[in-house]
This record gives structure tokens, C-alpha cells and sequence, in this order.
């Protein structure tokens, strides 16, 4: 997929009393056109805007490029929703584009009133907007669009599992019905979304070397703060590197389903890997990750 990024900290706000839940009903054309006015006027002039339920997208590129940010928002809310998400956000959600990261900064706070705290984008349910730096490509608009879409269908997802899919999708492809990568659009009507190798892998394959890689046990434990913090850039690709050991192992979409049945007894999510796994010790089942990882080749 075109300009895909890599992500670092793209922050995300999940506080408890923002989180509208599942839509009831599938919105009408004149509730997402009003939404779309709106913003579009809130933008100011030169803003553009464009409709893919459940999203609006606005931005200032001009109009072609508000397009092309709406054919990405519909190839991914597609896919998304083909495999993993049954439920839309319960509020309609504007993604705001910018080209680059002027604009972005200036135009994030000129509409929110604050500067964003990283360059990348960021979703903030609270303002019912997800705002985008599409200047460095379209990988983490994806991502946030993921956290978008957890929320309506997985609100109770521990952060590792709402990160590591995240950023398992911040370097997306689309493979057709033989599991073929297709570059075409057109793939979201029949394909499938998977998460590419980034440059995430590096750091990890560092860590496990030397011993000082998260364990599954503090990944699955580890709370907004953690993955905020120092060891966040670990955590993060800890997440990512087991969901996407999965995914080559044809296990993500059980893994996922299964978990997210389950979560009442599993919090944490590790047991149901390990029964995912075909059971056994989860010391051996990390060992055959680390194997795996430890084998891959970066971008």
C-alpha cells in the first residue's frame, strides 16, 4: 500500500467516558453530510471533505487529496470490518488529513486548541476525530482507524491487544483469495488485510539478543501508562511481533475471535494463546516466537 509509515508513539485516548460503543444502526446519508458541513466548517476555508461511513474526512490538501485519503479510509474500513470488527463506532468519527506536518500541527491546533504531542496522528475519542500527518503516509491512519473500530467491538481489549493490532496494520497489505498480495484498491472487495514486517523489528530482535525483551506476562499486564512510557517502544513491538507470528501461522482471526469470547476468564489474553497454540507450556510457545523473530528480515 502507498506511503505507509512507520509509527512511533502515535498517541491514543481511551478514556472510559468517551467510548461510544457499537452503533445501533448504520447512519443515514443526511446525518454523515451534516457532519461533514460541519467540520468542513469548523476547517475554515479551503478544507475539503468526503464521506465514508462511518467516517467523514476533512482535510486542506485540496480536493483530489481528500479523496485519495477517502479511498484509504474505505479500503481499510473494509478490510478491517471483512475479518475482525462486526460493530461501527456508535458516534460518526471526522479524520482530519493534513499533508505534512506543518499543517498538521498548525491545523490540529487551531481546531482542538492544542499542538499534537507527536507528528504522526493521533485518535482522540473524546473529540470524536481521529487527525492525520498523511505527509509521512497512510500506516498510521490505519492504525488509529484499528482503535476506532476496537472500541465499537472490543472496548474491554487489553492495550497490548489494541496496540499490537494497531501497529500489526500501521505497514498493511491486501492479499486476494489465493493469499497473493494485491496493490490494487479494488482488493478491500474481496481480499484480506495483513500486517507487513516494519520497522519495528529491529529494536526487538536487539532486545531478545541481549536478554532485556518483555516477557508475555508484562506485555499482557502492562497498562496505557507502560506503553506510554520508556518501555513503550518494546512493548509495542512485543504486541505487534506476536500478533503477527499468529497471522503467519494462519492463527490471528482464531486468536482474536477466541479472546475476544473468552476475555471474562482470560483477561490477559495468554491463555487463550496458549490453547490457540494447541496448549502446552507458554514457556515453550515463546521460545518457538523468539525463533521466529529472531529469523525475520526487516525492511
Amino acid at each position: 500500500m502507498r506511503r505507509t509509515v512507520a509509527l512511533a508513539l502515535a498517541g491514543v485516548a481511551l478514556a472510559g467516558c468517551c467510548r461510544a460503543g457499537p452503533a445501533a444502526r448504520p447512519y443515514t446519508p443526511a446525518e454523515l453530510a451534516a457532519v461533514a458541513d460541519e467540520q468542513r466548517a469548523r476547517g475554515g476555508a479551503g478544507f475539503a471533505s468526503a464521506i465514508v461511513s462511518p467516517f467523514v474526512v476533512v482535510g486542506n490538501g485540496g480536493v483530489d487529496a481528500v479523496r485519495a485519503d477517502a479511498q484509504v479510509v474505505a479500503w481499510a474500513r473494509d478490510l478491517l470490518k471483512r475479518d475482525f470488527f462486526e460493530h461501527d463506532p456508535g458516534v460518526i468519527l471526522t479524520i482530519w488529513s493534513f499533508p505534512d506536518e506543518s499543517s498538521y500541527r498548525s491545523g490540529a491546533s487551531a481546531v482542538f486548541g492544542s499542538v499534537p504531542s507527536t507528528p504522526y496522528g493521533y485518535y482522540s475519542p473524546c473529540r470524536r476525530a481521529l487527525v492525520m500527518n498523511v505527509g509521512y503516509g497512510y500506516g498510521t491512519m490505519v492504525h488509529e482507524i484499528v482503535h476506532a473500530f476496537m472500541d465499537a467491538s472490543f472496548s474491554a481489549a487489553p492495550v497490548w491487544l489494541h496496540e499490537g493490532l494497531g501497529s500489526l496494520f500501521e505497514a498493511p497489505s491486501c492479499v486476494d483469495e489465493r493469499g497473493v498480495e494485491d496493490a490494487d484498491l479494488g482488493c478491500a472487495a474481496r481480499g484480506h488485510i495483513r500486517g507487513r514486517v516494519n520497522w519495528r523489528l529491529h529494536a526487538l530482535q536487539r532486545a531478545l539478543a541481549s536478554g532485556t525483551a518483555p516477557s508475555w506476562e508484562r506485555m499482557a499486564d502492562a497498562g496505557r501508562f507502560a506503553f506510554d512510557g520508556k518501555d513503550g517502544p518494546l512493548l509495542y513491538s512485543a504486541a505487534r511481533y506476536t500478533l503477527y507470528w499468529l497471522q503467519e501461522k494462519g492463527l490471528l482471526l482464531r486468536y482474536f475471535r477466541a479472546f475476544q469470547r473468552d476475555q471474562d476468564r482470560d483477561p490477559g489474553g495468554l491463555a487463550t494463546l496458549r490453547e490457540v497454540l494447541g496448549g502446552g507450556a507458554l514457556a515453550a510457545q515463546r521460545a518457538e516466537w523468539e525463533r521466529f523473530v529472531a529469523a525475520l528480515r526487516g525492511p
